[in-house]
C-alpha cells in the first residue's frame, strides 16, 4: 500500500491548536518511542493477532480502501516507553500520511499492549463523521471489552469494522463558524507567546541546556484515547 497524502496546514476546532511538546536534553529526558516503518494497513509490532487474524484485517482494510479511497491502518506496539500516547500517534500520522492527497481521510487505530492504551488518530477529512465523540465510543464500548477478556483479535476487528461503518454516516455538518473577532486573535497571541516564553524561562533555568529542543506540533486531524 503506499500512502500520498500530504496534511494540511489549516486551523482545527475553535482556534488553531498549538500543542508545546517540550522535548528535554540527554540528563533530564522524556523517552520518544521511534516511529515504526509503515509495512502495510496491518502493522503489527507487539504480536497481538494471530496470523489468520492479521490477514483478514488486512484483507478487509483493502477492500475498504478500494471501495471507499479511505485508508485505514493499525499500528500497535510493546510499549510506549514512557512516551506520551498523543505525541507518539502525531509522529506517526506525519511520518505515514496516511489518506489520499488532499482530502486527508486515513486513520490510524494505535493500539500499546503493556500500556494498555488505544488511540485512533482521524484525517481532517473523515473528521465530520468520525468526530472525537464517535472515536472515544468505539474505544470504549467496541474495543476495549473485548481487550479485557484477551480477545484481540476480536476487538481490533470490532473496532475497525465499526470505523468504517460510521465514516460511511458522516454527522450534520456543524454551523459555519464566524470570522476570528479581536479577541480570538489576542487570545491566541497570548498563548503563543505564553508558550515561547515558558519554554524560554526552561531552557534559563537549565532544564534544556545540553541538546534539549522544543518542537511545536499543530494539529490538523482528530483523534481520541482510551484504555482497557
Amino acid at each position: 500500500m503506499t500512502s500520498k497524502s500530504s496534511r494540511p496546514n489549516r486551523p482545527r476546532r475553535i482556534f488553531w491548536a498549538v500543542l508545546i511538546v517540550l522535548g528535554t536534553a540527554s540528563l533530564s529526558a522524556a523517552a520518544v518511542l521511534e516511529v515504526p516503518r509503515l509495512a502495510g494497513r496491518v502493522n503489527d509490532t507487539a504480536g497481538l493477532l494471530s496470523p489468520a487474524a492479521a490477514r483478514a484485517v488486512e484483507d478487509r482494510l483493502a477492500a475498504y480502501e478500494n471501495a471507499s479511497t479511505n485508508q485505514f491502518v493499525l499500528l500497535t506496539v510493546p510499549s510506549l516507553g514512557g512516551d506520551a500516547l498523543e505525541s507518539f500517534s502525531i509522529r506517526v500520522a506525519e511520518a505515514w500520511k496516511i489518506g489520499k492527497k488532499r482530502v486527508d481521510n486515513g486513520v490510524i487505530l494505535i493500539v500499546v499492549k503493556d500500556d494498555r492504551k488505544i488511540r485512533i488518530e482521524v484525517g481532517y477529512g473523515l473528521e465530520p463523521s468520525l468526530t472525537d465523540a464517535v472515536t472515544s465510543r468505539i474505544i470504549s464500548e467496541t474495543i476495549a471489552p473485548k481487550f479485557r477478556d484477551n480477545d484481540y483479535d476480536g476487538g481490533i476487528a470490532a473496532g475497525l469494522e465499526a470505523l468504517m461503518q460510521a465514516a460511511e454516516h458522516p454527522a450534520a455538518p456543524p454551523e459555519k463558524p464566524k470570522g476570528r473577532g479581536l479577541g480570538g486573535w489576542v487570545l491566541l497571541i497570548l498563548i503563543l507567546i505564553g508558550g515561547y516564553g515558558f519554554a524560554g524561562m526552561l531552557t534559563y533555568s537549565g532544564l534544556f541546556t545540553h541538546g534539549g529542543a522544543v518542537m511545536i506540533y499543530i494539529f490538523v486531524g482528530g483523534g481520541a484515547s482510551g484504555g482497557w
